[in-house]
């Protein structure tokens, strides 16, 4: 909501680039923009108050990249007490990164060119490892549960350069607690390629409490495997550290481009849920053959126990086949419409495809046999308890659908009408 002394959210001319406007959320500028609007007024957003709450569980808080409204901080200034060797004696540290869903659900207005969207695992991040390097150096490494995501392709439109649908882009923000854990001193960001641009450094808060010319402390940046390594070179930036021994938190933001419509021509903006890698969330430092990564203790994959238990009845039930290529999503016509809709997994930070289908387009089928494709939809990840992970030769009673699970892919039949399709990556079709 915007405070008294704010304007309504609605686009406005960014204050930070000429002919183009930028969306304002009514409490902070966003990362969506637009060309220039020639009805739009020379008017230009306040900076955010500083908030008392730092986790960001609100969808509308994330699209803040201005951070000092999106993560709730309170700014200090501490007396620089520790050294400049002090502050490094708690690396290398690692912390295990967990995804925050969303205070309000995930949302899909209609209305609205913002889509709140959960992190599928094809984006998520594994754990950061925090490693000194000596002098004022820090190495940030980043590991994704699979490989992290390749930089858009811009392209141009209407004047500009912006990110086609299926684009990916993350900030990854390295913020600095007091003893409390509470007070934040300041907060780094790395903010991955988008639009044209490469990788850039910078740095949020009240005057005084930033770093001093924050787009020189960025480095380099490194890909092998599934591991991002950044270098930072803070030199001379007492102020971030706010004279603590230096034990940040760390958060992953992610957002996407989504399908084009009359309301997003540009495609949706789709913030995925924050992940969160907080200090006291260490990661376990138990050797694994082959998972080695630089600047901390390995750590073993995520594993999976496997799921032998029956499948439950419920409205909506998720069913993963064992190729891991697509989910879907099976309804029992209870208190949705009786439909199987199937969705392509994400590839190398990318969306999947259906053959037939448009990129990262959902396909579905209701009890008649009708099938229809739906780009940009999403259909959730639900909980543990909703989820059935077949096995290949086996036949599965989810609701009101009969599901067989094949080599070449996985058949669903209406059990009252012998209607349905079959589904697979390579070739899809209702009977």
């Amino acid at each position: 909501m915007a405070s008294p002394s704010n304007p309504p959210p609605g686009w406005y001319p960014d204050p930070h680039s000429t002919g183009s406007e930028r969306y304002w959320s009514g409490a902070f500028w966003t990362e969506m923009h637009r060309p220039v609007s020639p009805s739009t007024s020379n008017w230009s957003a306040p900076t955010p108050a500083p908030r008392t709450r730092r986790l960001i569980t609100s969808p509308w808080m994330w699209i803040a990249v201005v951070v000092i409204a999106a993560l709730g901080v309170t700014l200090a200034v501490r007396t620089i007490r520790s050294s400049g060797d002090d502050r490094w004696s708690a690396l290398p540290h690692s912390a295990i990164c967990t995804p925050t869903p969303w205070a309000n659900g995930n949302l899909r207005d209609p209305t609205s060119d913002i889509v709140f969207a959960p992190v599928p695992d094809e984006l998520r991040v594994r754990r950061v490892t925090l490693t000194h390097l000596g002098g004022q150096k820090l190495r940030v490494a980043v590991e994704f549960l699979q490989s992290p995501p390749t930089a858009p392709i811009p392209v141009s439109q209407g004047g500009r350069l912006t990110d086609p649908p299926g684009s990916v882009s993350y900030d990854i923000l390295i913020y600095t607690l007091g003893e409390d854990r509470e007070t934040v001193h300041g907060i780094l960001t790395v903010d991955s390629p988008r639009r044209g641009s490469g990788w850039k450094s910078g740095s949020f808060g009240e005057p005084g409490f930033e770093l001093r010319n924050p787009d020189s402390v960025l480095s380099s940046v490194e890909t092998s495997g599934n591991t991002v390594t950044i270098t930072l070179d803070l030199q001379g930036q007492d102020a971030y550290f706010g004279g603590e021994v230096f034990k940040p938190d760390v958060s992953i933001l992610v957002s996407g481009v989504g399908r084009r419509t009359s309301i997003a021509p540009q495609g949706e903006f789709i913030t995925f849920e924050n992940q969160e890698c907080p200090w006291n969330q260490q990661a376990a430092s138990q050797p694994t053959p082959g998972t080695a990564s630089p600047g901390g203790p390995p750590m073993p994959p995520a594993a999976r126990p496997p799921d032998n238990r029956t499948p439950q009845a419920s409205d909506s039930q998720y069913v993963l086949p064992p190729s891991g290529r697509y989910r879907c999503l099976v309804n029992s016509g209870a208190l949705h419409e009786a439909d199987v809709a199937c969705e392509p997994s994400w590839i190398n930070g990318q969306p999947g495809r259906f053959a037939q289908g448009p990129v990262g387009a959902v396909v579905a089928v209701n009890d008649q046999g009708v099938l229809s494709w739906h780009p940009g939809a999403n259909i959730g990840v639900g909980s543990p308890s909703d989820r059935t992970s077949l096995q290949y030769g086996n036949t599965y009673e989810i609701n009101v659908w009969t599901v067989v699970s094949g080599v070449d892919g996985t058949r669903f039949t209406n059990n009252a009408t012998g209607h349905g399709m079959f589904v697979s990556i390579e070739n899809v079709y209702p009977f």
